[in-house]
Protein backbone atom coordinates (compact mmCIF):
# COMPACT_ATOMS: atom_id res chain seq x y z
CA UNK A 1 0.00 0.00 0.00
CA UNK A 2 2.90 2.91 1.17
CA UNK A 3 5.03 1.47 -2.05
CA UNK A 4 1.69 1.87 -4.32
CA UNK A 5 1.49 5.52 -3.05
CA UNK A 6 4.87 6.59 -3.02
CA UNK A 7 4.20 5.51 -7.09
CA UNK A 8 1.71 7.07 -8.01
CA UNK A 9 2.65 10.31 -5.40
CA UNK A 10 6.04 10.46 -6.84
CA UNK A 11 5.95 13.44 -9.39
CA UNK A 12 3.93 15.91 -6.64
CA UNK A 13 6.68 14.47 -3.94
CA UNK A 14 9.81 15.57 -6.44
CA UNK A 15 8.07 18.88 -7.28
CA UNK A 16 7.27 19.50 -3.64
CA UNK A 17 11.28 18.76 -2.82
CA UNK A 18 12.15 20.85 -5.51
CA UNK A 19 9.79 24.03 -4.46
CA UNK A 20 10.11 23.61 -0.81
CA UNK A 21 14.33 23.98 -1.69
CA UNK A 22 14.11 26.78 -4.07
CA UNK A 23 11.56 28.77 -1.21
CA UNK A 24 14.65 28.64 1.11
CA UNK A 25 16.98 29.27 -1.50
CA UNK A 26 15.74 32.49 -2.52
CA UNK A 27 14.20 33.34 0.91
CA UNK A 28 18.23 33.49 2.29
CA UNK A 29 19.39 34.32 -1.39
CA UNK A 30 17.21 36.26 -3.19
CA UNK A 31 19.86 38.41 -4.84
CA UNK A 32 20.05 35.36 -7.41
CA UNK A 33 16.99 36.34 -9.18
CA UNK A 34 17.14 40.47 -8.58
CA UNK A 35 20.66 41.27 -8.58
CA UNK A 36 22.18 44.10 -7.76
CA UNK A 37 24.93 46.19 -9.57
CA UNK A 38 28.47 46.21 -8.30
CA UNK A 39 30.30 49.36 -8.40
CA UNK A 40 34.04 49.41 -10.13
CA UNK A 41 36.76 49.94 -8.17
CA UNK A 42 40.07 50.55 -9.06
CA UNK A 43 43.14 49.18 -6.77
CA UNK A 44 44.32 52.21 -4.52
CA UNK A 45 46.69 53.11 -2.64
CA UNK A 46 44.63 52.34 0.35
CA UNK A 47 42.83 49.26 -0.81
CA UNK A 48 43.04 46.36 -3.92
CA UNK A 49 40.20 44.72 -5.90
CA UNK A 50 41.56 41.37 -6.94
CA UNK A 51 39.14 38.87 -8.75
CA UNK A 52 39.58 35.16 -8.01
CA UNK A 53 39.14 32.27 -9.98
CA UNK A 54 37.23 29.52 -7.51
CA UNK A 55 35.76 26.52 -8.98
CA UNK A 56 35.45 27.97 -12.30
CA UNK A 57 33.75 31.13 -10.92
CA UNK A 58 35.21 34.56 -10.68
CA UNK A 59 34.96 35.82 -7.11
CA UNK A 60 35.39 39.79 -6.05
CA UNK A 61 37.83 40.24 -3.18
CA UNK A 62 38.82 43.77 -1.50
CA UNK A 63 41.26 43.73 0.46
CA UNK A 64 42.57 46.70 2.97
CA UNK A 65 45.80 46.22 3.96
CA UNK A 66 47.54 47.27 7.33
CA UNK A 67 51.11 49.30 8.01
CA UNK A 68 51.96 46.16 10.60
CA UNK A 69 51.77 42.50 8.04
CA UNK A 70 50.94 41.27 12.11
CA UNK A 71 48.02 43.15 12.84
CA UNK A 72 44.90 41.72 13.50
CA UNK A 73 42.55 40.46 10.13
CA UNK A 74 39.51 41.69 10.20
CA UNK A 75 37.01 39.88 7.67
CA UNK A 76 33.60 40.98 6.66
CA UNK A 77 30.53 38.96 5.83
CA UNK A 78 27.84 41.67 4.64
CA UNK A 79 23.68 40.88 4.86
CA UNK A 80 21.51 40.60 2.49
CA UNK A 81 21.05 42.60 -0.97
CA UNK A 82 24.19 44.47 0.19
CA UNK A 83 27.94 43.91 -1.50
CA UNK A 84 30.72 44.72 -0.11
CA UNK A 85 31.18 47.71 -2.70
CA UNK A 86 28.83 49.12 -0.03
CA UNK A 87 31.50 49.13 2.76
CA UNK A 88 34.54 50.26 0.97
CA UNK A 89 34.74 54.34 2.49
CA UNK A 90 33.66 52.72 6.11
CA UNK A 91 36.23 50.44 6.13
CA UNK A 92 39.05 52.19 4.53
CA UNK A 93 38.24 55.15 7.76
CA UNK A 94 38.10 51.95 10.09
CA UNK A 95 42.04 50.05 8.46
CA UNK A 96 43.26 53.98 9.36
CA UNK A 97 41.96 54.27 12.68
CA UNK A 98 42.54 50.75 13.82
CA UNK A 99 45.34 49.43 11.85
CA UNK A 100 43.52 45.85 10.75
CA UNK A 101 44.24 44.24 7.88
CA UNK A 102 40.48 44.02 6.32
CA UNK A 103 39.47 41.43 3.96
CA UNK A 104 35.94 40.82 1.95
CA UNK A 105 35.07 38.38 0.07
CA UNK A 106 32.11 38.69 -2.95
CA UNK A 107 29.58 35.64 -2.01
CA UNK A 108 28.81 33.94 -5.00
CA UNK A 109 25.88 35.07 -7.86
CA UNK A 110 26.23 39.19 -5.89
CA UNK A 111 27.41 41.87 -7.65
CA UNK A 112 29.91 40.99 -10.33
CA UNK A 113 30.90 37.73 -8.26
CA UNK A 114 29.87 34.44 -10.64
CA UNK A 115 28.22 30.99 -9.52
CA UNK A 116 25.31 30.11 -7.03
CA UNK A 117 25.69 31.03 -3.35
CA UNK A 118 25.55 28.50 -0.52
CA UNK A 119 27.23 27.84 3.14
CA UNK A 120 29.97 25.90 1.72
CA UNK A 121 31.06 27.71 -0.70
CA UNK A 122 31.62 31.12 0.52
CA UNK A 123 33.29 29.08 2.83
CA UNK A 124 36.10 27.57 0.51
CA UNK A 125 36.05 30.90 -1.60
CA UNK A 126 37.51 32.93 1.77
CA UNK A 127 40.06 30.44 2.73
CA UNK A 128 40.95 30.93 -1.57
CA UNK A 129 41.29 34.95 -0.65
CA UNK A 130 42.87 34.51 2.33
CA UNK A 131 45.95 31.72 0.85
CA UNK A 132 46.12 34.18 -2.03
CA UNK A 133 46.77 37.21 -0.23
CA UNK A 134 49.54 34.97 2.25
CA UNK A 135 51.06 34.42 -1.60
CA UNK A 136 51.39 38.18 -1.88
CA UNK A 137 52.79 38.50 1.67
CA UNK A 138 49.96 40.49 3.03
CA UNK A 139 49.11 38.10 5.81
CA UNK A 140 50.72 35.41 7.82
CA UNK A 141 50.27 32.11 8.46
CA UNK A 142 46.26 31.58 10.93
CA UNK A 143 48.49 30.43 13.47
CA UNK A 144 50.71 33.65 13.92
CA UNK A 145 47.81 35.98 13.22
CA UNK A 146 44.47 37.20 14.71
CA UNK A 147 41.37 37.06 12.84
CA UNK A 148 38.02 38.65 14.13
CA UNK A 149 35.11 37.38 11.79
CA UNK A 150 32.42 39.69 11.45
CA UNK A 151 29.19 39.09 10.33
CA UNK A 152 26.07 40.83 9.72
CA UNK A 153 22.51 39.23 9.20
CA UNK A 154 22.88 36.74 7.01
CA UNK A 155 26.29 36.90 7.34
CA UNK A 156 26.30 35.57 11.15
CA UNK A 157 25.88 32.69 9.46
CA UNK A 158 28.69 32.47 7.59
CA UNK A 159 30.96 33.65 10.28
CA UNK A 160 30.35 30.92 12.55
CA UNK A 161 30.56 28.44 9.94
CA UNK A 162 33.76 29.64 9.01
CA UNK A 163 35.03 29.28 12.37
CA UNK A 164 33.23 26.05 12.83
CA UNK A 165 34.77 24.71 9.85
CA UNK A 166 38.19 26.35 10.31
CA UNK A 167 39.81 25.50 14.05
CA UNK A 168 42.83 26.39 13.20
CA UNK A 169 42.27 29.99 13.15
CA UNK A 170 43.27 32.29 16.13
CA UNK A 171 39.59 33.88 16.14
CA UNK A 172 37.06 36.15 17.60
CA UNK A 173 33.71 36.19 16.66
CA UNK A 174 31.10 39.62 16.01
CA UNK A 175 27.82 38.60 15.14
CA UNK A 176 25.38 41.77 14.58
CA UNK A 177 21.29 41.48 13.89
CA UNK A 178 22.09 37.42 13.20
CA UNK A 179 19.71 34.35 13.43
CA UNK A 180 20.33 30.89 15.52
CA UNK A 181 17.81 28.53 12.56
CA UNK A 182 17.47 29.19 9.08
CA UNK A 183 13.77 29.06 9.90
CA UNK A 184 14.62 32.36 11.52
CA UNK A 185 15.85 33.29 8.25
CA UNK A 186 13.17 31.92 6.27
CA UNK A 187 9.73 33.00 7.95
CA UNK A 188 7.99 33.92 11.67
CA UNK A 189 5.22 31.52 10.12
CA UNK A 190 5.03 29.00 13.24
CA UNK A 191 2.76 26.75 11.23
CA UNK A 192 5.30 26.63 8.52
CA UNK A 193 8.55 26.31 10.48
CA UNK A 194 8.29 22.34 11.46
CA UNK A 195 8.09 21.72 7.61
CA UNK A 196 9.97 24.05 6.32
CA UNK A 197 12.72 23.14 9.14
CA UNK A 198 12.46 19.40 8.30
CA UNK A 199 13.59 20.47 4.53
CA UNK A 200 16.94 22.57 4.97
CA UNK A 201 19.74 21.12 2.82
CA UNK A 202 22.49 23.09 4.31
CA UNK A 203 23.57 23.06 8.06
CA UNK A 204 22.70 26.70 9.02
CA UNK A 205 21.74 25.51 12.46
CA UNK A 206 23.59 27.88 15.41
CA UNK A 207 23.53 25.50 18.30
CA UNK A 208 25.53 23.10 17.76
CA UNK A 209 28.33 24.69 15.94
CA UNK A 210 28.57 27.32 19.27
CA UNK A 211 29.03 24.20 21.36
CA UNK A 212 31.99 22.96 18.82
CA UNK A 213 33.70 26.16 18.52
CA UNK A 214 33.43 26.52 22.62
CA UNK A 215 35.60 23.56 22.34
CA UNK A 216 38.55 25.38 20.39
CA UNK A 217 41.96 26.04 21.60
CA UNK A 218 42.12 29.10 19.68
CA UNK A 219 38.52 30.33 19.96
CA UNK A 220 38.57 33.40 21.75
CA UNK A 221 35.41 35.51 22.14
CA UNK A 222 32.16 36.51 20.70
CA UNK A 223 30.38 39.80 20.55
CA UNK A 224 26.46 39.80 20.41
CA UNK A 225 24.99 43.21 18.79
CA UNK A 226 21.30 43.41 18.44
CA UNK A 227 18.42 45.83 17.83
CA UNK A 228 15.48 45.93 20.74
CA UNK A 229 13.44 47.38 17.28
CA UNK A 230 14.91 44.86 15.41
CA UNK A 231 11.42 42.90 13.01
CA UNK A 232 13.00 40.84 11.12
CA UNK A 233 15.33 38.70 14.07
CA UNK A 234 13.62 39.40 17.47
CA UNK A 235 15.66 40.49 19.94
CA UNK A 236 14.46 37.01 21.25
CA UNK A 237 17.19 35.60 19.02
CA UNK A 238 19.50 37.24 20.03
CA UNK A 239 18.93 36.93 23.69
CA UNK A 240 19.13 33.19 22.82
CA UNK A 241 22.42 33.20 21.59
CA UNK A 242 23.85 34.84 24.13
CA UNK A 243 22.70 31.83 26.83
CA UNK A 244 24.10 29.34 24.17
CA UNK A 245 27.22 31.20 24.26
CA UNK A 246 27.54 31.83 27.63
CA UNK A 247 26.10 27.59 28.89
CA UNK A 248 29.73 27.36 26.79
CA UNK A 249 31.58 29.27 28.66
CA UNK A 250 32.72 31.05 26.18
CA UNK A 251 33.96 35.23 26.84
CA UNK A 252 30.27 37.04 26.03
CA UNK A 253 30.03 40.54 25.25
CA UNK A 254 26.12 41.48 24.75
CA UNK A 255 24.87 44.85 23.94
CA UNK A 256 21.27 45.56 23.02
CA UNK A 257 20.87 48.99 21.04
CA UNK A 258 17.66 51.15 20.01
CA UNK A 259 17.07 50.76 16.58
CA UNK A 260 15.99 47.97 13.85
CA UNK A 261 18.03 45.30 12.09
CA UNK A 262 19.63 47.87 9.23
CA UNK A 263 21.05 50.57 12.02
CA UNK A 264 24.89 49.78 11.22
CA UNK A 265 27.07 52.72 10.67
CA UNK A 266 26.00 55.08 13.26
CA UNK A 267 27.54 52.61 16.21
CA UNK A 268 30.28 50.28 14.39
CA UNK A 269 33.22 51.30 15.82
CA UNK A 270 31.92 51.88 19.46
CA UNK A 271 31.77 48.08 19.23
CA UNK A 272 34.72 46.83 17.26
Amino acid sequence: MIKNFFKKNLCFIFFGIIFVWAYQTLSLYPVIINNIKPTVFNTTNEFEVNYLNVDNNKIKTIFFKSYKKDSPVLVYFHGNYELIDYYVDLFNHVRKDYDLNILMVEYNGYGDSEGFPSLKQNEINLNKAIEYYKEKDYLKNESNQEYIFFGRSLGTAQALNFIYKNPDYKSKLIMHSGFMSPVDAITNNEYLNPYLSLMIFEDYMAGHKIKAIAGYENFKSVVIIHGTKDDLFDIKVARNMKKAFEKEDVNTQYIEYEGGHNFFYDFFEDYL
